[in-house]
């Protein structure tokens, strides 16, 4: 996957978190490409916006996922794809272990670091065969979220910051 749009947002489980949470993230790949956002979590929902105009926002509930291209945002896409590398790190991460590590027979290597500020995961780095990134998650806090926000149709634009 060129970016990793689905694995930030399914790794979240939603039982995990009971709190209404945003988060900046800045994904950093072993290419020297770097994508910034904004997550925002609401009991089972979660909304994984990118900054830039050419990506796109997904949303997450108990048991779908939605994209929206941010160039047309009256279309959304069901997604899918069955992805084998995305089901093992979920797997992973949704043991919510804190700064764990973790090696599969296939040479996928997922680590977490949790914030000691915040109760709620740092830095995900993810090493497999087609993929190295670094997902950061920065200035994190609890706030009071709108359900409106975590609707892909009609599709909310919010404001960056």
């Amino acid at each position: 996957m060129r970016y990793l749009i689905f694995l930030i947002l399914l790794f979240f489980s939603p039982s995990s978190f009971s709190l209404e949470l945003q988060c900046y993230f800045e994904e950093v790949y072993s290419s020297g490409e770097v994508h910034q956002g904004q997550i925002f979590i609401k009991d089972d929902k979660i909304r994984y916006q990118y900054f830039d105009e050419q990506l796109y926002t997904i949303f997450v509930d108990k048991y779908d996922v939605f994209l929206v291209m941010h160039s047309n945002t009256l279309i959304s896409q069901k997604y899918n794809e069955d992805n084998k590398t995305l089901n093992e790190v979920i797997k992973i991460l949704n043991e919510n272990i804190p700064n764990a590590s973790y090696k599969n027979e296939h040479g996928l290597i997922v680590k977490t670091e949790f914030s000691k500020n915040f109760n709620f995961i740092k830095r995900i780095s993810i090493q497999s065969k087609n993929l190295n990134v670094s997902i950061y998650f920065n200035e994190c806090k609890s706030r009071k979220l709108s359900s409106l926000l975590f609707n892909h149709n009609p599709y909310l634009k919010n404001n960056k910051k």
